[in-house]
Formats: structure tokens, sequence, C-alpha cells
């Protein structure tokens, strides 16, 4: 299954940060998991910072798109996760979680 979650704030590495992100290392471990935001946040000092594998794991730096844009990234995913805080948009993907 091809797995998305968008975090816009991912460049915090904060609380909400590394529960979104312990996610993505749980479900890479079988699935193709691709986290998405708008800034630039190297994989292995994520993975260091917070304690963990994201070994699996794709980063993706998209532009800073408008909400229905958003929605047509979301299209290319199984399940899509929006794990941003005060960011609402309808996922178009077939299953979508609002964390």
């Amino acid at each position: 299954m091809k797995v998305g979650i968008y975090n816009r704030w991912l460049a915090t590495l904060g609380g909400g940060e590394k529960y979104s992100l312990s996610i993505a290392e749980h479900l890479s471990r079988q699935h193709q998991v691709m986290v998405l935001s708008h800034q630039e946040v190297p994989k292995a000092l994520a993975s260091e910072r917070l304690k963990l594998d994201l070994s699996g794991v794709e980063f993706r730096t998209i532009p800073d798109y408008s909400s229905e844009s958003l929605k047509k990234v979301s299209a290319g995913f199984d399940l899509f996760f929006n794990a941003a805080f005060m960011s609402y948009f309808p996922a178009r993907s077939p299953w979508s979680i609002f964390l």
C-alpha cells in the first residue's frame, strides 16, 4: 500500500512530528511510506533527534500548496494522513486519517 503523511510543521521536530513519524516508521515495515512537508528536513536529522528508524521512509519537500492543490497530491496515495495542526482539507485518497 502507498501511504502519504503530510506534516506542514515537520521542521520543528517536536512532539506532533514524533507522533506522525512514529506512524511512518511502523507502516514502512510493510508499506511504501512518503512524508510530505514544505521545508526540507534531512531524514538522518529527524531519525537521530526523534530516535526513530526512518530508513524505509521517503521524505519529500513540496511547494507550499493551497488546500485545493494538497487535495490533488493526496489522490496519489492509498492511505493519506493529514498530520498538520490547523490544516484542514479533504483528502482524495481512498482512505484518509486526520491526526
